[in-house]
């Protein structure tokens, strides 16, 4: 993760000239002392103490500025000054991997930037050599790892509760940190070095952010490349804040993960893209083809080295090759790599196995071709010359072991001596820089001690970039050298003295278990070197809660928890030159309940027979997972411990309704949740329906519906039995509202679909036309016993019968006196019709239409006095 970097800046006087140099940082701790110490041919002869103010800005990135300082020891030419930090609680920091200025002259330059630029070489000379990557993504790495740590091993952030989570070049964070831890532990690195790391970031990379790596080694080799790829790591493998956001499976770059591809792309590729080291073509190439038109020859059979051999001399006239009778015993004098990444054009191929034992050699002969481009080797196979591929040499029982440059051939010119040969201290490692030798694929580099001859060599190591770190080197005085190959000659550069004044304390520290209930006892292994006084620290947040002093440097203690806590548990120790260490830590989880928030879930609630379903589960303080699946009330499908597994996918082939319950449990107890689904059952409950069912044409109906276990509807609307007027897929939609025109008995029929078939649902309603006639009454008059009644009639329908106007008159709905008026006119015209009825008190007035042939037509419009 992204955390802040904090950039320091010091300014010192060396013979009253200034000079500034900015050192990055990784700890929020404010700095109280300064050490500028000066070494010369490996010794260190003066140093002096600043006690300085340190002024911070707003904002997400602080700077520290320390007051101007005068070194009162004058320090002399070809001298390297480094510099340290301690903090308010006695722990010192590096200002930077290889904080060091070495003078020149007697005046340094001004504005200095010392960043580490070594170690910015090696990681990229790494990304492109071992990674195999192009010079867009190994850029793209860079611009990264400098903004996470500006490539300090030792960097450490996020300080939390007094405990720094996350370490090293890209700040891995709490469990990716042990993971870091553990790894290299593993396999042989020290895990506080950019060697160990850049190689668990490889391992990493591979294996737990493989999308990562694919946009890594697809990447086109393009200013635009790099800016993306650069972009995607930030997004994908650290993943700050601001790295952007997902929307529709589409990642979009945030400001954060834009500022590290605009980094990649105008500042590290302006600066490689002209440097990254091809393989050599001239000589590379006349052996290729050579090798090429040979395919198809036969060979004696068996006889693979001797064609390897026969092909160098014919093509180079080299002859020192011959000394290997067979491929095992060539491999063992001349093998490099056992990477299967870069293989160089001409390289020799080697593999094991074989069934045929040489009788100089006294063991399996095993096999060997060379390199010719595209993954294919040209070799002698079954007496014949053979172009085939290297998986094809396995398949065939041949296990591949690695290349090198057998007899030290070259495939150019030969190399020079390395010139420049620079060495940086720190502790016990030593870095050891060189200027790249024109026509050089490799280096040896050595490190002797007196009385320096070849027989003394006590360290050596193979190098494809331009430096190499020796870790754990024991106090003492050395040189180092360095030599190009191939290079039968052996041509070496000068040798350059450096000393080791002593060795930080090395610390192990593991714990029989992280997870334990109150009451419990832990038991802890440790191991600690090169210490005078170690202790087990046991904290947690800002607590430092015990202390317990560790007389020997290796063994076991126990402890016992008596409060829950999340305990951060790490040893203290010292030596003489290193005063205060904290390393080798472990983090104890010690609870009080079972696990809290179980929860589990799907994307899908209803699958298909022989359709696969992942489930997906979590709780917080959880040990472990028991996963048991019931079908149709009772049957158990699936019953299986999944210890920290949080997913799974599993096909159902048989139909039912499925319950999924997941058990988490801790050292304390267990909770559980469940989810429901269903196989190869249709949705259920299907409905649809609407708050009227009866409405007048040309008004609007809102129909609503739903159904469970569904994944999309189907509407389709029907008219007097059997006219279709709405027939669509609604897809997720639960509600419409349409518009009707025509009359009618209507329904409204709702499928609702998922993978295992469909479910429908009907709602009727009524589309009811015009009233056919308007009736108002205009005048009613009460006259001596007699009632005068006039009626204004107008036709809305398109009838032409001959139709009664009735004007009537009810007691207590007893008719007691009607009259009658007949009439005949089109849609839209108005009749009066008057007339006198017998007047009685207590009486009601109706007025309304009788069709001769149909009957009563509209009484809608009755008028009641």
């Amino acid at each position: 993760m992204r955390k802040r970097v904090l950039s320091c800046l010091l300014t010192m006087f060396v013979f009253f000239s200034t000079v500034s140099f900015a050192t990055a940082a990784t700890n929020d701790s404010s700095y109280d002392d300064v050490i500028i110490a000066g070494i010369v041919d490996g010794w260190r002869y003066c140093h002096n103490s600043f006690e300085g103010t340190l002024y911070k800005q707003k904002g997400e990135v602080k700077i520290y500025l320390f007051e101007e300082y005068t070194i009162t020891n004058v320090f002399s030419v070809n001298e390297t000054i480094h510099v340290l930090m301690y903090d308010e609680k006695g722990e010192y920091f590096l200002a930077d991997a290889v904080s060091e200025l070495i003078i020149k002259n007697e005046e340094l330059e001004d504005d200095f930037e010392l960043f580490a630029t070594s170690n910015e070489t090696e990681v990229f000379n790494f990304c492109i050599e071992y990674m195999g990557l192009n010079t867009a993504a190994a850029c793209a790495v860079v611009a990264n790892i400098y903004c996470e740590s500006s490539f300090n091993p030792n960097a450490k952030g996020d300080y939390v509760d007094g405990v720094h989570t996350s370490y090293g070049i890209c700040q891995w964070h709490n469990s990716r940190y042990t993971n870091l831890i553990n790894w290299c532990n593993n396999n042989g690195y020290d895990y506080t070095t950019l060697t160990g790391q850049l190689n668990f970031l490889m391992y990493e990379l591979k294996n737990s952010y493989k999308s990562v790596w694919n946009k890594l080694t697809t990447v086109e080799n393009t200013a635009d490349g790099c800016y993306d790829a650069a972009a995607y790591w930030c997004a994908r493998y650290e993943v700050p804040a601001g790295y952007g956001y997902w929307q529709d499976g589409v990642l979009y770059y945030g400001k954060t993960s834009i500022a590290r591809g605009d980094l990649a792309k105008n500042t590290y590729w302006t600066k490689y893209v002209n440097t990254a080291s091809n393989s050599n073509t001239g000589n590379a190439n006349k052996l290729v083809e050579y090798l090429l038109d040979k395919v198809g020859e036969s060979f004696t059979s068996n006889a693979c080295q001797a064609f390897v051999y026969q092909s160098l001399y014919n093509c180079f006239g080299v002859s020192n090759t011959k000394v290997s009778c067979c491929a095992t015993k060539a491999w063992q004098n001349y093998g490099i790599s056992s990477s299967r990444d870069n293989i160089p054009l001409g390289a020799a191929v080697y593999f094991g196995g074989s069934n045929v034992t040489d009788s100089t050699c006294g063991q399996q002969a095993g096999h060997v071709g060379l390199y010719v481009g595209n993954g294919d080797i040209v070799h002698a196979w079954s007496s014949q010359i053979k172009k085939t591929t290297i998986d094809y040499v396995i398949s065939c029982g041949y296990p591949y072991r690695g290349w090198g440059w057998q007899g030290d051939y070259a495939l150019s010119e030969m190399p020079s001596a390395p010139t420049n040969v620079t060495t940086k201290v720190w502790g016990s490692n030593v870095t050891v820089s060189w200027d790249a030798s024109e026509n050089a694929t490799y280096y040896d580099v050595y490190l002797v001690q007196e009385p320096w001859g070849w027989e003394d060599i006590k360290y050596s190591k193979v190098s494809y970039s331009t430096s190499c770190t020796f870790e754990n080197i024991p106090v003492g005085y050395y040189q180092a050298f360095v030599i190009s190959r191939p290079n039968a000659d052996t041509v070496q550069s000068n040798w350059t003295p450096f000393y080791i004044e002593s060795i930080p304390p090395v610390v192990t520290l593991s714990a029989d278990s992280t997870t334990i209930s109150v009451g419990d006892t832990v038991t802890f292994s440790y191991n600690v070197k090169n210490s005078t006084y170690r202790a087990l620290v046991i904290s947690y947040g800002d607590v430092r809660y015990d202390t317990i002093v560790l007389d020997n440097e290796n063994g076991q203690i126990s402890y016992t928890f008596t409060e829950e806590h999340d305990y951060w548990c790490a040893i203290e120790s010292w030596n003489e030159t290193y005063p205060y260490d904290i390393s080798g830590h472990v983090y104890i989880s010690v609870l009080s309940e079972p696990p809290k928030n179980t929860w589990i879930s799907s994307d899908k609630s209803s699958i298909a027979i022989d359709e696969e379903l992942t489930l997906n589960w979590a709780a917080n303080d959880c040990e472990g997972y028991w996963l048991c699946i019931y079908r149709n009330g009772g049957e158990v499908v699936f019953d299986s411990d999944m210890n920290t597994t949080e997913t799974i996918t599993l096909h159902f082939d048989l139909e039912g309704e499925y319950v999924a319950q997941i058990d988490a449990r801790n050292c304390v107890g267990n909770s559980k949740a469940i989810f429901e689904f269903s196989v190869g059952m249709p949705p259920k409950n299907a409905w649809i329906s609407s708050e009227k069912s009866l409405i007048k044409q040309g008004e609007e109906l809102t129909l609503n519906w739903a159904a469970n276990d569904c994944e999309g509807y189907w509407l389709c609307i029907y008219r007097n039995g059997g006219e279709v007027v709405f027939d669509s897929d609604m897809n997720t939609a639960e509600t419409i509202t349409l518009h009707f025109d025509l009359e009618g008995e209507y329904v409204a029929q709702i499928e609702a679909r998922n993978s295992s078939g469909h479910s429908k649902a009907t709602f009727k309603f009524d589309v009811e036309g015009p009233e056919e006639y308007t009736i108002t009454l205009v005048e009613y008059k009460e006259m001596h016993e007699s009632i005068y009644a006039e009626v204004n009639v107008v036709k809305n329908a398109d009838r032409d019968d001959v139709d009664t106007i009735i004007i009537a008159v009810y007691k207590d709905s007893m008719l007691i006196d009607r009259i009658y008026m007949c009439a005949n006119f089109a849609k839209g015209q108005t009749a009066v019709f008057g007339g006198y009825l017998e007047h009685e008190e207590g009486v009601t007035l109706k007025a309304f239409v009788l069709d001769d042939i149909q009957g009563v037509k509209s009484i809608s419009n009755v008028v009641e006095k």
